[in-house]
């Protein structure tokens, strides 16, 4: 499996609602057990004991493996992050513009911020907002109805680190 990818066994695709089973290629390339997709970045990894919902993988891809989410330490999570106070700035600016128009990176950033804060802080009252802030991107970024989401809800402080972690990988590689 290419490095960038964590393993995965079990995936929902960005924007999809079937659980798919996962194959990898003669080249390494992680797919759909289907074909339907090549895997990216943005799908979102599911325990093994979910079950494959997507009608067209085949039973005998699916793997006996166990995989949970690998929510990524703070460390690398937060690596390329930038300043603190740089960070409260551009989020302040963002609710400036329009607070009735915030998008899913306002709410992954403040609570990657406020995670953040809870780390160099860990006081109850900081480790509550980061919790909530948490829980508010996970509501705005997973429906609730699909597999996996459980896991989220579990470690929703995880959760932020791993969206947080590809979200900044996704951006350099964009630039």
């Amino acid at each position: 499996m290419p490095e960038d990818l964590p393993p995965m066994a079990r995936v929902v695709v960005r924007g999809g609602r079937h659980v798919h089973a996962v194959r990898v290629d003669e080249q390494g390339v992680a797919r759909t057990a289907c074909g339907s997709r090549r895997l990216r970045r943005c799908d979102h990894p599911q325990y093994a004991d979910e079950p494959v919902t997507c009608p067209n993988c085949p039973p005998e891809a699916v793997p006996t493996v166990p995989v949970q989410p690998s929510w990524p330490d703070p460390e690398t999570a937060y690596a390329t992050a930038p300043n603190l106070t740089i960070e409260r700035i551009e989020l302040n600016t963002w609710l400036d513009d329009d607070p009735y128009d915030l998008e899913h990176d306002y709410f992954l950033r403040r609570a990657a911020l406020t995670d953040r804060i809870a780390l160099l802080d860990p006081s109850t009252t900081t480790n509550e907002e980061a919790e909530a802030a948490a829980l508010m991107f996970l509501d705005t970024d997973s429906d609730p109805t699909l597999p996996g989401h459980a896991a989220a809800e579990a470690d929703p402080r995880g959760y932020t680190r791993q969206q947080y972690a590809r979200w900044t990988a996704e951006q350099r590689h964009a630039a």
